[in-house]
C-alpha cells in the first residue's frame, strides 16, 4: 500500500483508535486499485495476521463492519488463508476468499450477485478484484466495468 500524507489530527485519531480497538482502517481513493478504492486495515499484524484490504467501492461503513468481523474472528484464533473460502461475513451466506497482495496484506474478494468467486466465471465487474494492480492499457475497459458495477449496486 502507498504512503499518503496524513495530517497530525488524523495521525492522532489513528493512534487513539489503535489504543482503544487494537486496529483501525483507511478508506483511500487510489487509481492503482480496482474501482479506485483501497480500503484496508492497520494493526492486524499485532495478532500475527496480515492486514485486510477490500477494493470494491461499497460505503466505508459496510467494509468497516466486515473488518470488525474479521478482527473478532482473528482474536478468537481463526487465521484467514489465501485461496480458502469463508462464510459468515455477508448476508445470504455469501462467501469470500482472499488473495495475497504483499507480505503484510491480503485482499478479501467479495462474490458476485450469484455468490461466485471464480474469476473466470463470475460477473466481470467483480472479477477485477483479483487484479493486484490496476494500471495500464486496460484501465479504460475496467473503468467502464467499474461504472456498470457501481450503477448495478446503487
Amino acid at each position: 500500500m502507498k504512503n499518503h500524507e496524513l495530517s497530525k489530527e488524523l495521525i492522532d485519531k489513528q493512534e487513539e483508535l489503535f489504543k482503544i480497538c487494537g486496529w483501525y482502517s483507511h478508506f483511500i481513493y487510489d487509481d492503482t486499485c480496482p474501482f479506485g478504492v483501497d480500503n484496508h486495515t492497520h494493526g492486524f499484524g499485532y495478532l500475527f495476521h496480515p492486514d485486510i484490504q477490500i477494493c470494491i467501492k461499497f460505503p466505508p461503513d459496510f467494509n468497516f463492519n466486515i473488518f470488525k468481523e474479521v478482527y473478532s474472528r482473528i482474536k478468537n484464533g481463526e487465521k484467514f488463508e489465501v485461496g480458502k473460502i469463508y462464510s459468515g461475513f455477508l448476508e445470504n451466506n455469501f462467501q469470500v476468499t482472499f488473495i495475497q497482495i504483499d507480505e503484510d496484506v491480503i485482499r478479501m474478494i467479495l462474490p458476485d450477485e450469484k455468490n461466485c468467486l471464480n474469476p473466470q466465471k463470475m460477473n466481470p465487474a467483480y472479477a477485477i478484484q483479483f487484479q493486484k494492480e490496476f494500471i495500464g492499457k486496460n484501465q479504460n475497459y475496467w473503468n467502464k466495468i467499474a461504472i456498470k458495477f457501481n450503477q448495478h449496486e446503487s
